[in-house]
């Protein structure tokens, strides 16, 4: 009897782990197809895509890039096969090929099913990195001859910044004391319909000593807030704020001990699946010397200095201000040629000055006096003295009558002058041989020649 239980156990346990193998072979092969498909995914980006067919069991990948903060939704359209009970799957897969979001439903018209992926900013996905999600259609049971659906990347980022908060304090986001009314947290565990990482946001603020700095939430219906603090070195602080219900706005305040940057987290109370968006009010004021006192922290004030007695003094004699002569730039405009000049003549010395004066009296009386001698009447016109007649030409003496002969034979005979024509100058009275008084009379032998 011992001997056939041994026999049956050896059986059984052979049996086991023969199975054990089959299947550990059968997802080993699985594995490897789908590490090989997804190198030969398709990339797609938003909008709608259209496939088919596919027989049972096959399946059709496809690529997506996502970055921290955007939310990845592939929603079933439509599909269309002969089987009436023929169904479609949907899932979601990250790089390292563990499944991450998972839908399956009968192809028919009403048919809803979507399937969406949430990532954070976290130490292994950083806001400036890219990951690779693949999306799997397959034909679960029977074929099929059509498939359609749309593929969405929707906003779900923090504070305006293009990226999700931080989940810890190497990548909390940095931000400045106003409002930010669009925020988002979530947390879904993965492998089943949502799957979402963002379950927390930690943001960074600089603060100073003896400053207050209040975090208000207002959150949506889904969500019921949480607030913490902690100090510059990582330490968690007083002043954590839960609501204690959904849809609570919660505010709490923290007063720094010294010039620091203050870290806060938001999240939620319930440990639960839970995601929806949020509105946040930061602002820094002075701490009031109640806030101080409470919070322990005591702010240096500067000693108020005594003035030292004041000792009279006698008032000094004022001492007239004597100005400096003010230096012209030469960009300034030039000095007028009148005003130059009167400068000019106030450097010249007084006795050159009483000398141009007299210099200038003199030339004045001068002209004076040549302007009355032009006013005298003329004197009368002096006549020419006419001058004397020229004296009458002298007669030749009568001579004696000679022989006449032939012409060679004659002698030449004086040709007188003739008279000029004209007329005759007028006669001048012969003076009397005895003259006037006073006159040098010629010779008597002259008279008449």
């Amino acid at each position: 009897m011992a001997k056939k239980l041994f026999i049956l156990f050896l059986v059984v346990f052979l049996g086991s782990s023969l199975g054990l193998k089959q299947v550990g072979a059968q997802e080993e092969t699985v594995k490897l197809s789908q590490v090989a498909e997804f190198e030969k995914a398709k990339l797609i980006k938003p909008g709608e895509y259209k496939g088919g067919p596919l027989k049972e069991g096959e399946a059709k990948y496809y690529k997506i890039e996502i970055s921290p903060g955007y939310q990845i939704q592939i929603l079933y359209l439509s599909a269309s096969s002969k089987s009436d009970d023929a169904s479609l799957e949907y899932t979601l897969f990250d790089e390292n090929e563990e499944k991450l979001s998972f839908a399956q439903s009968l192809v028919a018209p009403e048919t809803k099913m979507g399937v969406f992926n949430l990532p954070s900013t976290s130490q292994d996905f950083l806001a400036s990195q890219v990951k690779n999600r693949f999306l799997e259609v397959k034909a679960s049971k029977k074929d099929i001859d059509s498939y359609t659906f749309e593929f969405k990347k929707v906003d779900k980022t923090d504070v305006g910044a293009g990226t999700d908060a931080g989940d810890d304090f190497g990548i909390a986001l940095e931000i400045e004391p106003q409002d930010y009314p669009n925020n988002f947290s979530a947390r879904n565990k993965c492998g089943g319909k949502y799957c979402s990482t963002d379950e927390k946001d930690m943001y960074k603020v600089a603060v100073e000593k003896g400053e207050k700095l209040t975090v208000k939430i207002t959150p949506n219906p889904y969500l019921q807030p949480k607030i913490e603090f902690y100090n510059e070195l990582r330490q968690k602080q007083k002043g954590e704020k839960k609501a204690t219900e959904k849809e609570e706005a919660v505010e709490a305040f923290y007063v720094s001990d010294g010039d620091q940057n203050v870290y806060f987290t938001i999240s939620d109370v319930s440990l639960k699946d839970y995601f929806g968006s949020y509105a946040m009010n930061v602002s820094i004021k002075t701490a009031t010397a109640e806030e101080l006192e409470e919070a322990g922290i005591v702010v240096e004030v500067p000693e108020e200095v005594v003035p030292e007695e004041e000792i009279p003094t006698l008032p000094e004699k004022e001492v007239p201000v004597i100005a400096p002569k003010e230096e012209i730039p030469e960009a300034v405009a030039e000095v007028p040629q009148a005003e130059t000049f009167i400068s000019r003549i106030k450097e010249v010395p007084l006795w050159l000055l009483i000398g141009a004066l007299a210099f200038i009296v003199i030339i004045v009386v001068i002209i004076i006096l040549a302007l009355r001698a032009r006013k005298r009447p003329p004197k009368p016109p002096i006549s020419p003295l006419k001058p004397p007649a020229p004296p009458a030409p002298l007669k030749a003496p009568p001579t004696e009558e000679a022989p006449l002969g032939p012409p060679e034979a004659r002698p030449p005979t004086e040709v007188l002058p003739t008279e000029p024509v004209g007329p005759k100058p007028s006669e001048v009275p012969k003076p009397s041989e005895e003259g006037t008084k006073g006159m040098i009379l010629p010779p008597k032998e002259l008279i008449g020649k």
